[in-house]
């Protein structure tokens, strides 16, 4: 078997059992999501609900330090810039076999209640998986009587190279996961 297919079959492997523990997971925790899948990219949206502050909430979705905490199983956050009301973030994935840096420029819009963000570098060391050519997204609190929705959406472009499918694969599954320890970190610290 080629080298090539070894670590295609490992890669498989470890997506495998990270979609499941995210499924898994998602059962009982009220998450609403899409995942869909274009020609050129994907785009996800998905939503909780939890009673807590506004103002709490925000700075979950805007600070650095919350995304640290919340990511500090799966990549590795970096602050390359920040300021009152912009921030640069770079976010380092190491798995076997691959590594990809994104960096990504935070926007807060305060009044809003939102906080947009957009790639402004990508780098990736390892062969077998397509280049993020963009990606862009937002954050969303829109209030309801007892409490808020929390809205994540990110739209991503890739190139043709690489093993679309498991990359695929894997962006759903890092979502699912993100929005699910979002929650769960939303709850517990802004109750």
């Amino acid at each position: 078997m080629s080298p090539l297919k070894i670590a295609l079959l490992i890669a498989s492997f470890l997506f495998i059992d990270i979609a499941f523990a995210a499924s898994n997971d998602l059962k009982n925790d009220n998450l609403q999501y899409t995942f869909v899948e274009s020609r050129d990219g994907y785009a996800f949206k998905g939503k909780f609900f939890v009673v807590a502050k506004d103002s709490c909430l925000m700075g979950i979705i805007y600070e650095p330090e919350h995304l640290k905490k919340i990511l500090k199983n799966r990549c590795t956050v970096n602050i390359v810039s920040k300021g009152r009301d912009t921030h640069v973030l770079s976010y380092i994935y190491k798995l076997p076999l691959i590594e990809i840096k994104s960096t990504y420029r935070k926007t807060l819009r305060f009044a809003e209640r939102k906080v947009i963000f957009d790639m402004t570098g990508y780098e990736q060391k390892g062969v077998f998986l397509p280049r993020v050519l963009s990606s862009q997204g937002s954050y969303q609190i829109t209030q309801e009587k007892y409490g808020y929705w929390v809205g994540y959406y990110q739209e991503c472009k890739i190139d043709n190279s690489g093993v679309r499918s498991i990359f695929l694969f894997f962006a759903k599954s890092e979502a699912i996961k993100f929005l699910k320890d979002l929650k769960a970190y939303a709850e517990r610290t802004c109750h």
